[in-house]
């Protein structure tokens, strides 16, 4: 937290979860500490949902998408790994 508040950002984008039993989005208690962060440091935050920048196989892909054509979480899932590697520059 410390680099990235050095780093001064004019955006943060993180991805939002969305409720299982209620409409909306939820967020992890252990993570108020992380948005109080960038609150106070005036580092907007875009949350978005449904990860709009995934690529599969060279191509833009929405998970969503995937699902309403009849896949499921494992034919439409992107592994953990590839995705938590992801470094935008």
């Amino acid at each position: 937290m410390k680099q990235l508040v050095a780093d001064c950002p004019d955006f943060v984008f993180t991805t939002t979860r969305p409720r299982s039993i209620a409409p909306g989005d939820e967020m992890p208690a252990s993570h108020l500490g992380i948005w109080e962060a960038f609150r106070q440091n005036n580092i907007p935050v875009l949350g978005m949902r449904d990860a709009p920048w995934l690529v599969r196989d060279g191509r833009p892909y929405a998970p969503a998408d995937c699902l309403a054509d009849g896949g499921d979480a494992i034919s439409c899932g992107v592994d953990r790994s590839a995705v938590r590697t992801l470094r935008i520059n």
